[in-house]
């Protein structure tokens, strides 16, 4: 699961948040030494952004936030989990998110 409200191009601080599971049961990553989001763009480029556990990490919440350049382009980007567990080391499922055109102010007629 992703959970974002709405991003938008250049959008800094906006959290990227996923909830890792195995069979609709929550992954503990109390003892995992890695966890990162990868961000695939639109145009193909892969960000790797450093990730932290939500509260509890026996509840398999990771997150992180953008950065400037990290939504630089308009359009659909697949977000993935990357897990380093002692006995276990992966991806999650991807999702899809959607980054959305900005108005430009300079274009507008009032």
């Amino acid at each position: 699961m992703i959970k974002i409200a709405e991003a938008h191009v250049n959008d800094v601080g906006t959290e990227i948040r996923l909830r890792i599971t195995d069979g609709g049961v929550p992954v503990d990553l109390s003892t995992a030494s890695e966890l990162a989001i990868l961000l695939r763009k639109p145009s193909g480029a892969v960000l790797r952004k450093d990730a932290s556990a939500v509260g509890d990490p026996s509840n398999g919440g990771i997150h992180c936030y953008t950065l400037a350049d990290d939504l630089d382009e308009e359009g659909l980007y697949l977000v993935q989990a990357k897990i380093s567990l002692p006995a276990w080391s992966g991806h999650s499922d991807s999702r899809r998110l959607r980054v959305y055109a900005n108005v430009d102010a300079e274009q507008v007629e009032l």
